[in-house]
Protein backbone atom coordinates (compact mmCIF):
# COMPACT_ATOMS: atom_id res chain seq x y z
CA UNK A 1 0.00 0.00 0.00
CA UNK A 2 2.77 2.71 0.85
CA UNK A 3 4.48 1.52 -2.28
CA UNK A 4 1.54 2.40 -4.61
CA UNK A 5 1.22 5.47 -2.54
CA UNK A 6 4.37 6.48 -3.33
CA UNK A 7 3.87 5.77 -7.11
CA UNK A 8 0.84 7.45 -7.65
CA UNK A 9 2.74 10.70 -6.15
CA UNK A 10 5.47 10.35 -8.61
CA UNK A 11 3.40 10.12 -11.95
CA UNK A 12 1.50 13.19 -10.82
CA UNK A 13 4.60 15.12 -10.40
CA UNK A 14 6.28 14.20 -13.75
CA UNK A 15 2.84 15.53 -15.42
CA UNK A 16 3.25 18.68 -13.91
CA UNK A 17 6.89 18.94 -14.77
CA UNK A 18 5.88 18.61 -18.42
CA UNK A 19 3.48 21.02 -18.86
CA UNK A 20 6.12 23.04 -17.30
CA UNK A 21 8.23 22.56 -19.58
CA UNK A 22 6.42 22.60 -22.84
CA UNK A 23 6.14 27.04 -23.79
CA UNK A 24 3.19 28.56 -25.12
CA UNK A 25 1.89 29.25 -28.18
CA UNK A 26 3.07 33.10 -27.81
CA UNK A 27 6.36 31.82 -27.45
CA UNK A 28 7.20 29.18 -30.30
CA UNK A 29 5.66 31.68 -33.04
CA UNK A 30 7.05 35.30 -34.47
CA UNK A 31 4.67 37.59 -35.54
CA UNK A 32 3.57 36.39 -39.04
CA UNK A 33 4.05 39.47 -41.74
CA UNK A 34 0.95 40.75 -43.21
CA UNK A 35 3.33 42.87 -45.70
CA UNK A 36 1.90 42.40 -49.27
CA UNK A 37 3.47 45.40 -52.20
CA UNK A 38 2.14 45.34 -55.72
CA UNK A 39 4.62 47.40 -58.37
CA UNK A 40 4.79 48.44 -62.00
CA UNK A 41 7.34 48.96 -64.04
CA UNK A 42 7.83 51.25 -67.10
CA UNK A 43 10.54 52.28 -68.95
CA UNK A 44 12.01 56.02 -68.64
CA UNK A 45 14.94 57.45 -70.25
CA UNK A 46 17.96 55.85 -68.73
CA UNK A 47 16.19 53.90 -66.49
CA UNK A 48 12.88 52.80 -64.63
CA UNK A 49 10.13 53.96 -62.58
CA UNK A 50 8.83 51.33 -60.38
CA UNK A 51 4.98 52.25 -58.77
CA UNK A 52 4.18 50.27 -55.39
CA UNK A 53 1.09 50.15 -53.69
CA UNK A 54 1.19 48.67 -49.78
CA UNK A 55 -1.85 46.07 -50.41
CA UNK A 56 -1.31 44.81 -47.12
CA UNK A 57 -2.45 45.49 -43.52
CA UNK A 58 0.88 46.53 -41.78
CA UNK A 59 3.74 49.35 -42.28
CA UNK A 60 6.68 49.74 -42.93
CA UNK A 61 9.51 51.91 -43.22
CA UNK A 62 12.16 50.42 -46.02
CA UNK A 63 11.69 48.56 -49.00
CA UNK A 64 13.95 46.98 -51.11
CA UNK A 65 13.43 46.52 -55.26
CA UNK A 66 15.37 43.47 -56.07
CA UNK A 67 16.00 44.02 -60.17
CA UNK A 68 16.89 41.26 -62.28
CA UNK A 69 20.57 40.44 -62.24
CA UNK A 70 21.35 41.85 -65.65
CA UNK A 71 20.54 45.50 -64.74
CA UNK A 72 22.34 47.30 -62.25
CA UNK A 73 21.53 50.44 -60.67
CA UNK A 74 23.30 54.26 -61.17
CA UNK A 75 21.10 56.28 -58.78
CA UNK A 76 17.61 56.00 -57.22
CA UNK A 77 15.29 58.18 -55.65
CA UNK A 78 11.51 58.21 -54.16
CA UNK A 79 9.16 60.58 -54.41
CA UNK A 80 7.24 62.23 -51.58
CA UNK A 81 9.41 61.91 -48.62
CA UNK A 82 12.58 59.75 -48.32
CA UNK A 83 15.54 58.69 -49.70
CA UNK A 84 17.24 55.63 -51.69
CA UNK A 85 20.43 54.33 -51.65
CA UNK A 86 22.49 50.71 -52.97
CA UNK A 87 21.14 47.71 -51.30
CA UNK A 88 23.44 44.34 -50.65
CA UNK A 89 24.18 44.16 -54.68
CA UNK A 90 24.29 46.26 -57.61
CA UNK A 91 20.72 45.22 -58.95
CA UNK A 92 19.19 46.17 -55.17
CA UNK A 93 18.08 49.18 -54.24
CA UNK A 94 17.34 50.54 -50.97
CA UNK A 95 14.68 53.20 -50.29
CA UNK A 96 13.57 54.58 -46.86
CA UNK A 97 9.97 56.23 -46.37
CA UNK A 98 10.22 58.97 -43.61
CA UNK A 99 7.59 59.98 -40.88
CA UNK A 100 4.51 57.26 -40.59
CA UNK A 101 6.41 54.84 -42.89
CA UNK A 102 4.69 53.22 -45.94
CA UNK A 103 1.37 52.91 -44.83
CA UNK A 104 -1.65 50.86 -46.04
CA UNK A 105 -3.36 51.68 -49.45
CA UNK A 106 -0.60 54.22 -50.40
CA UNK A 107 1.34 54.35 -53.28
CA UNK A 108 5.47 55.44 -54.04
CA UNK A 109 6.93 55.64 -57.40
CA UNK A 110 10.74 54.87 -57.12
CA UNK A 111 13.10 55.93 -59.87
CA UNK A 112 15.90 54.04 -60.55
CA UNK A 113 18.89 55.04 -63.09
CA UNK A 114 20.33 51.84 -64.78
CA UNK A 115 23.70 50.91 -67.14
CA UNK A 116 21.27 49.17 -69.82
CA UNK A 117 18.23 48.73 -70.49
CA UNK A 118 15.43 46.91 -68.44
CA UNK A 119 13.74 43.45 -70.43
CA UNK A 120 10.37 43.68 -71.43
CA UNK A 121 8.34 41.33 -68.68
CA UNK A 122 11.81 41.38 -66.63
CA UNK A 123 9.74 41.99 -63.62
CA UNK A 124 11.42 42.86 -60.21
CA UNK A 125 11.43 41.38 -56.32
CA UNK A 126 10.00 43.37 -53.68
CA UNK A 127 10.70 43.13 -50.11
CA UNK A 128 9.87 45.41 -46.90
CA UNK A 129 11.10 45.63 -43.39
CA UNK A 130 11.76 48.39 -40.61
CA UNK A 131 15.56 48.46 -40.05
CA UNK A 132 17.85 49.98 -42.74
CA UNK A 133 19.50 46.29 -42.96
CA UNK A 134 16.58 43.78 -42.36
CA UNK A 135 15.45 41.41 -41.68
CA UNK A 136 13.92 41.35 -44.94
CA UNK A 137 10.25 40.19 -45.56
CA UNK A 138 9.49 38.93 -49.24
CA UNK A 139 6.24 41.13 -49.93
CA UNK A 140 5.25 40.64 -53.94
CA UNK A 141 6.25 41.44 -57.12
CA UNK A 142 6.67 44.00 -59.49
CA UNK A 143 5.45 43.34 -63.38
CA UNK A 144 6.59 45.04 -66.46
CA UNK A 145 8.04 46.87 -68.18
CA UNK A 146 5.38 45.73 -70.93
CA UNK A 147 6.49 45.86 -74.48
CA UNK A 148 6.33 48.82 -76.71
CA UNK A 149 3.08 48.96 -79.10
CA UNK A 150 4.10 48.16 -82.64
CA UNK A 151 3.94 51.16 -85.22
CA UNK A 152 0.69 50.75 -86.46
CA UNK A 153 1.12 49.34 -90.33
CA UNK A 154 1.16 53.40 -92.69
CA UNK A 155 -1.41 53.05 -94.96
CA UNK A 156 -1.67 53.22 -98.42
CA UNK A 157 -2.01 57.00 -100.27
CA UNK A 158 -5.01 57.89 -102.13
CA UNK A 159 -5.78 60.07 -104.74
CA UNK A 160 -7.05 62.98 -103.13
CA UNK A 161 -7.99 65.29 -106.71
CA UNK A 162 -7.15 64.92 -110.37
CA UNK A 163 -7.89 68.09 -112.39
CA UNK A 164 -7.21 68.49 -116.35
CA UNK A 165 -7.24 71.75 -118.35
CA UNK A 166 -5.97 72.08 -122.16
CA UNK A 167 -3.00 74.04 -122.24
CA UNK A 168 -4.01 77.11 -124.44
CA UNK A 169 -0.32 78.10 -125.65
CA UNK A 170 -0.22 74.07 -127.38
CA UNK A 171 -3.19 74.88 -129.53
CA UNK A 172 -1.99 74.87 -133.02
CA UNK A 173 -4.72 76.04 -135.57
CA UNK A 174 -6.49 73.25 -137.80
CA UNK A 175 -4.67 72.36 -140.92
CA UNK A 176 -6.16 70.97 -144.13
CA UNK A 177 -9.46 70.22 -145.74
CA UNK A 178 -10.75 68.99 -142.20
CA UNK A 179 -10.08 69.33 -138.54
CA UNK A 180 -6.60 67.96 -138.10
CA UNK A 181 -5.33 69.77 -134.66
CA UNK A 182 -2.79 69.66 -132.07
CA UNK A 183 -3.51 70.21 -127.95
CA UNK A 184 -2.13 69.39 -124.58
CA UNK A 185 -4.14 68.19 -121.82
CA UNK A 186 -2.29 69.05 -118.21
CA UNK A 187 -2.91 67.01 -114.97
CA UNK A 188 -2.30 67.67 -111.92
CA UNK A 189 -2.96 64.65 -109.39
CA UNK A 190 -2.46 65.31 -105.48
CA UNK A 191 -2.17 62.76 -103.05
CA UNK A 192 -2.82 62.36 -99.52
CA UNK A 193 -0.08 60.77 -97.06
CA UNK A 194 0.89 57.44 -97.03
CA UNK A 195 3.10 54.17 -98.37
CA UNK A 196 2.53 54.14 -102.20
CA UNK A 197 -0.56 53.32 -104.51
CA UNK A 198 -1.78 57.05 -105.60
CA UNK A 199 -2.06 57.03 -108.87
CA UNK A 200 -4.93 58.64 -110.93
CA UNK A 201 -6.33 57.79 -114.86
CA UNK A 202 -7.55 60.21 -117.86
CA UNK A 203 -9.61 58.97 -120.45
CA UNK A 204 -10.27 61.78 -123.70
CA UNK A 205 -13.32 61.47 -125.92
CA UNK A 206 -13.09 62.29 -129.40
CA UNK A 207 -15.88 64.53 -129.70
CA UNK A 208 -19.26 63.06 -132.05
CA UNK A 209 -22.08 63.89 -133.02
CA UNK A 210 -25.24 62.14 -134.19
CA UNK A 211 -26.99 63.71 -137.48
CA UNK A 212 -30.67 65.38 -136.64
CA UNK A 213 -32.41 64.79 -139.01
CA UNK A 214 -35.19 67.10 -137.91
CA UNK A 215 -32.56 70.11 -138.26
CA UNK A 216 -30.95 68.57 -141.15
CA UNK A 217 -28.18 68.55 -139.12
CA UNK A 218 -25.36 65.76 -140.89
CA UNK A 219 -23.21 65.18 -137.79
CA UNK A 220 -19.48 64.65 -137.16
CA UNK A 221 -17.26 61.62 -136.38
CA UNK A 222 -13.38 62.54 -135.01
CA UNK A 223 -10.37 60.76 -133.78
CA UNK A 224 -7.15 60.55 -131.85
CA UNK A 225 -4.28 59.57 -133.93
CA UNK A 226 -1.73 57.85 -131.99
CA UNK A 227 1.27 55.69 -132.92
CA UNK A 228 4.64 56.40 -134.81
CA UNK A 229 4.74 59.01 -137.13
CA UNK A 230 3.73 57.91 -140.49
CA UNK A 231 1.70 54.91 -138.59
CA UNK A 232 -1.19 56.58 -136.83
CA UNK A 233 -3.76 54.67 -135.83
CA UNK A 234 -7.45 56.18 -135.58
CA UNK A 235 -9.10 55.84 -131.98
CA UNK A 236 -12.07 57.45 -130.24
CA UNK A 237 -10.45 57.75 -126.32
CA UNK A 238 -7.08 57.78 -125.31
CA UNK A 239 -6.21 56.66 -121.80
CA UNK A 240 -3.44 58.72 -120.03
CA UNK A 241 -2.13 57.00 -116.69
CA UNK A 242 -1.66 59.87 -113.63
CA UNK A 243 1.16 58.09 -111.49
CA UNK A 244 1.16 60.07 -107.64
CA UNK A 245 3.78 61.03 -105.07
CA UNK A 246 2.54 59.91 -101.70
CA UNK A 247 1.67 63.51 -99.95
CA UNK A 248 2.61 65.69 -103.14
CA UNK A 249 1.08 67.04 -105.95
CA UNK A 250 2.61 65.69 -109.32
CA UNK A 251 1.62 66.88 -112.87
CA UNK A 252 1.96 66.15 -116.27
CA UNK A 253 1.17 67.20 -120.35
CA UNK A 254 0.03 64.28 -122.88
CA UNK A 255 -0.53 65.98 -126.12
CA UNK A 256 -3.24 64.94 -128.85
CA UNK A 257 -3.55 65.27 -132.18
CA UNK A 258 -7.25 65.10 -133.22
CA UNK A 259 -8.66 64.79 -136.95
CA UNK A 260 -11.77 64.46 -138.43
CA UNK A 261 -13.17 65.23 -142.36
CA UNK A 262 -16.42 65.87 -140.93
CA UNK A 263 -15.15 69.11 -139.67
CA UNK A 264 -13.97 71.68 -142.72
CA UNK A 265 -13.52 75.33 -142.48
CA UNK A 266 -17.14 75.97 -142.87
CA UNK A 267 -18.75 72.50 -140.82
CA UNK A 268 -16.77 74.26 -137.72
CA UNK A 269 -16.97 77.69 -138.30
CA UNK A 270 -18.99 79.52 -135.30
CA UNK A 271 -19.22 76.28 -133.86
CA UNK A 272 -17.07 74.46 -130.82
CA UNK A 273 -16.53 71.58 -130.68
CA UNK A 274 -16.27 69.14 -127.13
CA UNK A 275 -13.48 67.63 -125.26
CA UNK A 276 -14.81 65.02 -122.44
CA UNK A 277 -12.25 64.14 -120.13
CA UNK A 278 -13.16 61.10 -117.79
CA UNK A 279 -11.45 60.67 -114.55
CA UNK A 280 -10.75 58.25 -112.07
CA UNK A 281 -8.88 57.97 -108.66
CA UNK A 282 -7.29 54.49 -107.23
CA UNK A 283 -10.31 53.17 -110.00
CA UNK A 284 -13.25 55.04 -108.35
CA UNK A 285 -14.87 57.43 -110.95
CA UNK A 286 -14.73 61.19 -110.63
CA UNK A 287 -17.08 63.64 -112.43
CA UNK A 288 -15.68 64.04 -115.83
CA UNK A 289 -14.21 67.38 -116.75
CA UNK A 290 -16.31 69.08 -119.54
CA UNK A 291 -14.05 71.59 -121.74
CA UNK A 292 -15.04 72.94 -125.63
CA UNK A 293 -12.50 74.35 -127.95
CA UNK A 294 -14.54 77.28 -130.07
CA UNK A 295 -13.80 78.36 -133.83
CA UNK A 296 -14.51 82.01 -135.49
CA UNK A 297 -15.95 82.44 -138.53
CA UNK A 298 -13.01 81.74 -140.50
CA UNK A 299 -12.47 78.03 -138.69
CA UNK A 300 -9.96 78.74 -136.71
CA UNK A 301 -10.00 79.11 -133.16
CA UNK A 302 -11.67 81.46 -131.18
CA UNK A 303 -9.93 81.14 -127.87
CA UNK A 304 -11.71 83.60 -125.62
CA UNK A 305 -15.19 81.49 -126.54
CA UNK A 306 -13.23 78.16 -125.72
CA UNK A 307 -13.56 77.06 -121.89
CA UNK A 308 -9.91 75.27 -121.22
CA UNK A 309 -10.43 74.36 -118.26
Amino acid sequence: MRSAAILRRGLVLLVLTAMLAVPGPSWSHERKSTSSLTGTIVRIAGGIQVTLTNTGTDSFHYVWVQMVPSVHHTGASIDRGGGCGPGPDLNTVKCGISFGGFQPNQVYVVTIMTDHDYPVEGGAQLFTGDATDGPLNPAGTATGPEAPPLPKPEQPCRCRSLTARIVSPSLGHPNGRGLDMYFGLHWTLGCTPGAGGCEGKLTILAPHQKPNPRTKEKGYVSHFKVGPLGNKRLVDSVGVACPGACANTTAGTYHLRLDSFDLGVHERALESIPIVVQRSCQGKALPPIRLTIAFDDDGRIDLPKSRLG
